[in-house]
Formats: structure tokens, C-alpha cells, sequence
């Protein structure tokens, strides 16, 4: 068998002085037609063919497949062919040997595949067939991706999905999985089930986060707290417990001047106790080189500047608490095991 980088006709009037010894066997593309025959035949078609600049190429088979030489064993082929029971497709089937899609009902018989065998392969034609029906996956069942190749030479083949079944050279599971993949990303409903049948599978426990989520709600009231400032159960080495804002009280109004003013005292002697406590702590590790009579300062003066900057950042005395705008001193202590011994981190935003 020769493969011939040529249209039909080209192909045609080439084997016409050897028609009795050569016969086109398949139609795989607009100018790729494979000729099958007597080898003598053969080699003098070649011979025509590159003579002319057409590119060739010898085709490594067991017999000279849909030539005559295959006419003597088709009576006895079909025969034996009889004796096998056919039903008629459950799927739809397109053929090779028409180029179209069978109608519904007919059956594949003795005689269909005896044309089957003899006559030139329409894989051309029943590629357009799908192409025009908008079909773009295609799956290659065979050991050699050689159907796919063909596909993606095709004139209408370079937008499709061509994935084989099996591949030479490439590890058999890795190529049937690597087709699969891609057929369950384009859609194809997978039945996992049967896929897994012959193997015994059991659920394992994932690994959990790197890390946990905490809240960090301040706990609303000095009740919450101890007397160094931190909530309660609560070391100077851990995170403050995680608690939620202050509820609103029912019947309230949010706007209201004295919830408003409320609020905000409340939030700023939490935060204000908070500060006291770190500055403590760094006020008590620079007295033992800092000169005599500097210290913290106490958590009662840090309460009373809090009060000072709400009664100035909130206009108390005559202005409307909802339309001013505080200044909300966020204090971020040092990360446990910390190896550097930063003072804490003030950040400021504007609240209005």
C-alpha cells in the first residue's frame, strides 16, 4: 500500500494503466490518498508519482487491503460472514464506506462488510459528515494515534480535540487518563463508578489548615477584664479572647447622641487600659538602664487622655455625635516568640 500526498483525481489518472493490479483504498483527506495493490504495481506508481514532485510514502501491511487482490476470497468471506448474527447499531454509526451516517434501523451485514473490505475507505467524507453536525472531540480506539493525525491535517480538523487511546512509546494508564481528563473537562459525563469497580478504595482524613481563624473582638466593659488590662483567662503572651461587638440595645437608636457618646467612651477605656498595660510592660524593661523617676503611666491617666480625645474628636459640648469624626487609636502588640523587642504598633484611622 502507497500513500500519495495528492488529490483523488491526481491519484486516479496515475494508477489508470494499472487497474487491474491497483485500486485506491482509502480517501483520507483532500490531498492524502492511499493506493493498495501488487507490489510491482505499486513500486511503478510510485515511480510515476515522484517523478512528478508528488511526495510518497510506503505503507507497512500484512495484504494488500481494499485491492483486487482481495477479490478471490470475498465470496468465501461473505460467506463466513453469514453465519454471524448482526443487530442494527443502538448508536448512531457513520460510515466509512458511504461517508454518512447509517439511516436508523439498517443492519451492518454479511454483504455491507464484504463493500467494507473491498471498496476505498471514505474517511474524508465522513469526517465532513461530523464537522458539518458541529462535532469537535474525537477518540481515537486503536494502539497508534494514526486516525488522529489524519484529523488534524484535515482542511476542518485544527479547532477539534483529537486525543488517542493509546500511544507508542508513552505509558499505557498515563495516556488512557491523560484522554479522560480531557474528556471530563469537555463534559462527558464520567461513570467514576464503573471506573473504579475493580479497585477497592478507602476515604482518608485530609490534612487540616496551617493555621487557625480567631476573632478579635475587644470584650465590651471593664468587668471583662483584669486588673492588668487583658480579658479575662488571658495571659500577656496570647491573643485576646475572641468575642463579639457590643449588641445593640433594642428599642435604641444607633444615632441617638448619648448611645453614640456611650459607645465610644466605653470602646476608648478598653483600649486606653490596653495601651496602659503595654507601655507598662515596655516602661518596666527600660527602667533597669532608664534614669530614676521615669515610669508608665497609669492606667487612670491613659483613661483620662481617652476621655479627653472623644470629648475633642466628638464635639462634646454642643456638637451632633453622628456627623463628627473620631480619631480610633488601634494598638498592635508584638507577635509571640518574636525575636526582635519592638515597642507595639500604633495604627490610626479616621472614623466618620
Amino acid at each position: 500500500m502507497l500513500a500519495v500526498l495528492a488529490d483523488e483525481n491526481t491519484v486516479r489518472a496515475a494508477i489508470r494503466a494499472h487497474e487491474s493490479e491497483v485500486a485506491i483504498a482509502a480517501l483520507n483527506g483532500p490531498n492524502n490518498t492511499v493506493v493498495s495493490g501488487r507490489r510491482q504495481a505499486i513500486q511503478a506508481v510510485q515511480t510515476s508519482l515522484e517523478a512528478r514532485g508528488l511526495e510518497t510514502r510506503l505503507l507497512q501491511v500484512s495484504h494488500a487491503f481494499h485491492s483486487p487482490l482481495l477479490d478471490p476470497v470475498l465470496d468465501e468471506f461473505e460467506e463466513i460472514a453469514r453465519r454471524i448474527p448482526f443487530k442494527a447499531p443502538r448508536r448512531q454509526l457513520v460510515s466509512s464506506l458511504t461517508g454518512e451516517v447509517l439511516p436508523p434501523g439498517q443492519v451492518t451485514d454479511a454483504s455491507y462488510w464484504r463493500r467494507q473490505a473491498r471498496e476505498p475507505v471514505q474517511f474524508r467524507g465522513a469526517l465532513d459528515w461530523l464537522f458539518d453536525q458541529e462535532y469537535r472531540v474525537f477518540v481515537e480506539i486503536g494502539s497508534k494515534p494514526v486516525l488522529t493525525q489524519l484529523g488534524r491535517s484535515s482542511g476542518k480538523g485544527t479547532g477539534a480535540l483529537w486525543l488517542p487511546s493509546l500511544k507508542q512509546g508513552a505509558d499505557d494508564w498515563r495516556v488512557l487518563l491523560g484522554s479522560l481528563s480531557q474528556l471530563y473537562v469537555q463534559g462527558l459525563d464520567v461513570d467514576w463508578n464503573g471506573f473504579d469497580k475493580d479497585y477497592r478504595r478507602s476515604r482518608v482524613a485530609l490534612p487540616t489548615y496551617p493555621f487557625q481563624r480567631k476573632r478579635y473582638w475587644l470584650r465590651g466593659g471593664a468587668e471583662s477584664t483584669t486588673g492588668g488590662g487583658l480579658p479575662a483567662g488571658e495571659s500577656g503572651t496570647e491573643q485576646p479572647e475572641q468575642t463579639r461587638p457590643p449588641e445593640r440595645a433594642a428599642g435604641k437608636s444607633p444615632t441617638s447622641r448619648g448611645a453614640l457618646e456611650q459607645l465610644l467612651s466605653r470602646q476608648l477605656q478598653i483600649m486606653a487600659q490596653q495601651l496602659a498595660m503595654l507601655r507598662g510592660q515596655a516602661g518596666s524593661q527600660k527602667g533597669q538602664h532608664g534614669s530614676p523617676g521615669q515610669g508608665p503611666r497609669s492606667t487612670n491617666e491613659s483613661v483620662r487622655t481617652a476621655d479627653q480625645t472623644v470629648s475633642r474628636s466628638t464635639g462634646r459640648g454642643g456638637a451632633d455625635p453622628g456627623a463628627a469624626c473620631a480619631e480610633v487609636i488601634r494598638v498592635e502588640p508584638r507577635r509571640v516568640n518574636d525575636a526582635t523587642d519592638s515597642p507595639p504598633v500604633h495604627r490610626r484611622a479616621r472614623v466618620g
